[in-house]
């Protein structure tokens, strides 16, 4: 819990019954005071692993800007991390109709694997929209000696190392 790590939220609301009720007004007062933006607090509380407190604050964000879409694919993240793929896809999606956008698209791609009725073939049709997109970038070629004798050397660096196994 935000209050006691360590603690479950179910120790924490059987010690405290008006914890939530408290922790909500502490965190407006607090970001009132350090002028701080509820979409900055969120971001906060999910990088934090309190993702049920971000997604609320996402929640309430969306309600009152819903042409926000930094904070619909924000939302999506913290719905997908959850597990909740359908409403993270929908999130996702919102975001995209708004602002079309590489990495928010490619964070739909990775959700709809873990759809309950995703098959290869809507899956392909999303991978080859994505590409028909975003996919013109030029490539970086690198000067490379021809010898058949040199040692070949290969690495690969993974922006999502240790977040999923692909």
């Amino acid at each position: 819990s935000l209050l006691y790590p360590g603690q479950t939220d179910f120790v924490l609301q059987a010690a405290w019954p008006n914890a939530w009720e408290s922790m909500s007004f502490f965190l407006d007062s607090l970001m009132m005071f350090l002028d701080c933006r509820p979409d900055t607090l969120a971001n906060t509380l999910q990088a934090e692993g309190f993702l049920g407190e971000a997604l609320e604050i996402y929640r309430s964000i969306a309600g009152r800007e819903p042409d926000n879409a930094e904070v619909l694919s924000n939302m999506g993240n913290a719905l997908a991390a959850l597990g909740r793929v359908d409403d993270a896809v929908e999130a996702y999606r919102a975001s995209l109709r708004l602002r079309p956008d590489s990495r928010v698209h490619s964070n739909l791609l990775f959700a709809r694997q873990y759809e309950a009725d995703a098959t290869a073939g809507t899956l392909l049709a999303e991978a080859r929209q994505w590409n028909r997109l975003y996919g013109g970038v030029e490539r970086c070629m690198h000067p490379n000696e021809p010898d058949s004798e040199r040692r070949l050397r290969i690495g690969y660096l993974s922006p999502d190392f240790r977040r999923h196994a692909a």
